[in-house]
């Protein structure tokens, strides 16, 4: 199984800036990304500045955001009969709509409460957090994800699963699964979770076409 990081990763930056922008509140979601609070808070404040907006809003903003060498190793995780998913702590609604597209075996994201089609400013937040020493708070724990979709499909995460991302969030993946690669890494932490690590999709794609056969 190939998991796979969403913002920084399948997309350049951050999928909630390119929304702020096209609600020209940008400013304000910046200040609250920047603000030294846990993951949860960040994501709460920034769900409330959303409140109102119309979902059908999305629907050509994330248009073509995914660059298509990515579409080509997803493509090939399912060719080589490899389930494929990808685990974020971006909001769910934004995250459907980027990866409507790609056939994916599952998608894991924050739920953003929508009703009649306007979104409520409000997110549910996982309670369960399988906390690391660098653990941030997200309302999101990937590694708490990784678990639970790796049960879900009978299948042992330290010895079939592949992890692919660029953050703190990923290194708490990385450190249960069995092949962890960062593209890009953030930081030290990240380099040092990760068996493998590259500095493009390019070297990702060659990498991969050599190891999954």
């Amino acid at each position: 199984m190939a998991v796979l990081d969403l913002d920084g990763t399948l997309i350049n930056g951050r999928s909630i800036i390119i929304l702020s922008k096209h609600l020209e509140m940008e400013n304000r979601v910046v200040e609250i990304l920047n603000l030294n609070i846990d993951e949860r808070q960040k994501s709460e404040m920034i769900a409330s500045l959303l409140r109102g907006v119309e979902v059908s809003e999305l629907s050509d903003i994330f248009k073509d955001v995914i660059d298509g060498r990515w579409i080509e190793i997803i493509k090939y995780f399912k060719n080589k009969m490899i389930r494929v998913g990808v685990i974020t702590i971006t909001y769910d609604i934004i995250a459907f709509k980027i990866l409507e597209d790609l056939n994916l075996d599952f998608i894991e994201a924050v739920p953003l409460k929508v009703e009649n089609g306007k979104i409520t400013g409000e997110i549910v937040v996982d309670d369960l957090i399988l906390e690391t020493p660098w653990c941030i708070k997200c309302p999101k724990c990937k590694r708490a994800s990784l678990k639970r979709v790796s049960q879900s499909f009978n299948i042992e995460a330290h010895k079939d699963v592949i992890t692919i991302g660029d953050g703190l969030p990923d290194a708490c993946m990385f450190i249960d699964s069995a092949l962890p690669i960062t593209i890009n890494p953030k930081n030290n932490i990240v380099k040092n979770k990760a068996k493998i690590i590259v500095e493009n999709v390019d070297s990702l794609k060659k990498l991969l076409w050599e190891l999954v056969v």
